[in-house]
């Protein structure tokens, strides 16, 4: 039944684009942490430098203009799904992240612990 409620969403909901995102927000050192990551700040110049000389290379498909993207994670204003369209996400936003460890073991790395 969850399918059609979606199908009948998308086709004869209210008009308008909505961000389908749960409450509040997690940030990448918080997102690191939990997949057992390590964190790298880089300067911007650095990094832009780096993936320019890494795509001329063909090291990587990235170039500098994904700098802006990593320094300003966007996050997602959900008020308008909930006002407009009548719909509360069932997770927060960490909820849902965490439910994707959940279905994704091979994701995030087991910490380390202090011996």
């Amino acid at each position: 039944m969850t399918w059609l409620r979606r199908w009948c969403a998308a086709t004869d909901g209210p008009p308008g684009i909505f961000n389908v995102a749960g409450d509040g927000c997690l940030t990448v050192p918080e997102i690191a942490e939990r997949l057992g990551k390590p964190q790298l700040v880089l300067p911007a110049w650095a990094l832009s430098g780096a993936l320019r000389i890494g795509r001329m290379l063909r090291l990587t498909e990235h170039g500098p203009e994904k700098v802006p993207f990593l320094r300003y994670r966007p996050v997602l204003a959900n008020g308008d799904l909930k006002r407009v369209f009548g719909y509360t996400p069932l997770r927060t936003s960490r909820q849902a992240f965490e439910e994707y460890l959940r279905t994704h073991p091979t994701i995030a790395r087991e910490r380390r612990r202090a011996q």
